[in-house]
């Protein structure tokens, strides 16, 4: 009567040889035909992932006359390896500040809010145009995958 003393089963992993070795034997799985193994194939690359950055960071509109307006760009880049959709830009005081996505401009972020490719940027404009005379701090939300 044949016996059984514990059986194991594996998970293989066609993107990693390391799970891949059992006691001498090696096994490798293709798992799209291309005859191409674990780091050789182009299925098991990295995923890229998009990073946002903003620049500069922040920006002294100076002193700006009531009821006059002060614009400063602001550039959004994408320094990841994945593209960056853009979904939305909201600000904190939007009595005082205005956005706008510089639509008609050759680097705009546009509207709708673009997908920024890996290595890309557009830009915005953000208007001060305070409403009383006081000082003012602002600051952009800007959503993005």
């Amino acid at each position: 009567m044949p016996g059984y003393s514990g059986l194991t089963s594996a998970t293989l992993d066609p993107c990693n040889g390391s799970e891949e070795q059992f006691t001498s034997l090696t096994i490798s799985l293709d798992n799209d035909g291309d005859l191409a193994y674990d780091s050789a194939d182009t299925d098991c690359q990295a995923v890229g992932v998009p990073t946002i950055s903003i620049a500069p960071a922040s920006k002294d509109y100076g002193n700006v006359t009531v009821m006059s307006s002060s614009s400063q760009v602001f550039t959004i880049s994408n320094t990841g390896t994945a593209p960056l959709d853009l979904t939305d830009g909201v600000l904190s005081d939007p009595t005082n500040f205005s956005l706008d996505l510089l639509s008609g401009e050759p680097n705009g972020c546009g509207d709708p809010p673009p997908q920024i490719a890996a290595g890309d940027n557009c830009t915005v404009s953000i208007a001060f145009n305070p409403t009383l005379v006081a000082s003012f701090t602002e600051m952009i939300t800007v959503t993005s995958n």
